[in-house]
Protein backbone atom coordinates (compact mmCIF):
# COMPACT_ATOMS: atom_id res chain seq x y z
CA UNK A 1 0.00 0.00 0.00
CA UNK A 2 2.94 2.38 0.70
CA UNK A 3 4.34 2.05 -2.72
CA UNK A 4 0.20 2.79 -3.96
CA UNK A 5 0.50 6.24 -1.91
CA UNK A 6 3.96 7.27 -3.22
CA UNK A 7 2.93 7.63 -6.95
CA UNK A 8 -0.44 8.96 -6.37
CA UNK A 9 -0.79 13.04 -6.83
CA UNK A 10 -1.42 14.79 -3.77
CA UNK A 11 -4.62 15.08 -4.57
CA UNK A 12 -5.14 11.39 -5.00
CA UNK A 13 -3.72 11.29 -1.99
CA UNK A 14 -6.13 13.77 -0.29
CA UNK A 15 -8.79 11.66 -1.56
CA UNK A 16 -7.62 8.37 0.17
CA UNK A 17 -6.86 10.25 3.08
CA UNK A 18 -10.71 11.39 2.98
CA UNK A 19 -11.93 7.93 2.85
CA UNK A 20 -9.72 6.32 5.47
CA UNK A 21 -11.12 9.40 8.10
CA UNK A 22 -14.07 8.55 7.10
CA UNK A 23 -13.57 4.84 7.94
CA UNK A 24 -11.78 5.85 11.19
CA UNK A 25 -14.62 7.89 12.11
CA UNK A 26 -17.14 5.08 11.35
CA UNK A 27 -14.98 2.72 13.75
CA UNK A 28 -14.61 5.71 16.84
CA UNK A 29 -18.14 6.18 16.58
CA UNK A 30 -19.02 2.19 17.27
CA UNK A 31 -15.57 1.83 19.23
CA UNK A 32 -13.73 -0.98 16.78
CA UNK A 33 -10.44 -0.57 18.37
CA UNK A 34 -8.93 -3.44 16.01
CA UNK A 35 -10.71 -0.95 12.47
CA UNK A 36 -9.33 2.24 14.68
CA UNK A 37 -5.63 1.09 15.04
CA UNK A 38 -5.99 -0.20 11.15
CA UNK A 39 -6.93 3.09 9.91
CA UNK A 40 -4.34 4.73 11.81
CA UNK A 41 -1.63 2.69 10.86
CA UNK A 42 -2.91 3.78 7.39
CA UNK A 43 -3.10 7.50 7.99
CA UNK A 44 0.34 7.36 9.08
CA UNK A 45 1.94 5.61 6.12
CA UNK A 46 -0.21 8.23 4.07
CA UNK A 47 1.04 11.31 6.02
CA UNK A 48 4.67 10.61 4.76
CA UNK A 49 3.69 11.50 1.34
CA UNK A 50 1.67 14.93 2.74
CA UNK A 51 3.35 17.92 3.27
CA UNK A 52 4.05 18.81 6.59
CA UNK A 53 1.84 22.15 6.99
CA UNK A 54 -0.84 19.58 6.30
CA UNK A 55 -0.81 18.56 10.06
CA UNK A 56 -1.78 15.31 9.50
CA UNK A 57 -0.80 14.27 13.23
CA UNK A 58 -3.76 17.05 14.47
CA UNK A 59 -5.79 15.25 11.52
CA UNK A 60 -5.52 12.18 13.02
CA UNK A 61 -5.46 12.67 16.92
CA UNK A 62 -8.54 14.81 15.66
CA UNK A 63 -10.19 12.54 14.17
CA UNK A 64 -9.95 9.28 17.00
CA UNK A 65 -11.82 11.72 19.19
CA UNK A 66 -15.16 10.84 20.24
CA UNK A 67 -18.60 13.04 19.71
CA UNK A 68 -19.84 15.32 17.12
CA UNK A 69 -17.00 18.43 17.82
CA UNK A 70 -14.35 15.75 16.92
CA UNK A 71 -15.94 14.94 13.72
CA UNK A 72 -16.97 18.88 12.61
CA UNK A 73 -13.06 19.62 13.56
CA UNK A 74 -11.53 16.40 11.21
CA UNK A 75 -13.69 17.89 8.76
CA UNK A 76 -11.89 21.70 9.14
CA UNK A 77 -8.96 19.84 9.07
CA UNK A 78 -9.55 17.73 6.01
CA UNK A 79 -11.26 21.37 4.37
CA UNK A 80 -8.09 22.75 4.92
CA UNK A 81 -5.46 20.34 3.34
CA UNK A 82 -7.58 20.48 0.47
CA UNK A 83 -7.55 24.80 0.66
CA UNK A 84 -3.69 24.55 1.03
CA UNK A 85 -3.60 22.50 -1.89
CA UNK A 86 -5.24 24.55 -4.13
CA UNK A 87 -3.76 27.48 -2.91
CA UNK A 88 -6.66 29.21 -1.40
CA UNK A 89 -4.89 30.74 0.94
CA UNK A 90 -7.72 33.22 2.21
CA UNK A 91 -10.32 30.11 2.51
CA UNK A 92 -7.42 28.50 4.93
CA UNK A 93 -6.95 31.18 6.74
CA UNK A 94 -10.88 31.20 7.03
CA UNK A 95 -10.94 27.78 8.18
CA UNK A 96 -7.93 28.25 10.52
CA UNK A 97 -9.93 30.86 12.66
CA UNK A 98 -13.06 27.93 12.63
CA UNK A 99 -10.36 25.41 13.84
CA UNK A 100 -9.56 27.69 16.76
CA UNK A 101 -13.05 28.50 17.94
CA UNK A 102 -13.69 24.95 18.45
CA UNK A 103 -10.32 23.34 19.47
CA UNK A 104 -10.01 23.12 23.40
Amino acid sequence: QEMFFEIMSDRDRLSELAKIIGKLRFAVEGNDQSTIKETEIEIRLLAKYLPDHYRMEQLLETAKGIGNKASELASLYLERCYSLLNEEFEKTMEIETRIQTLEP
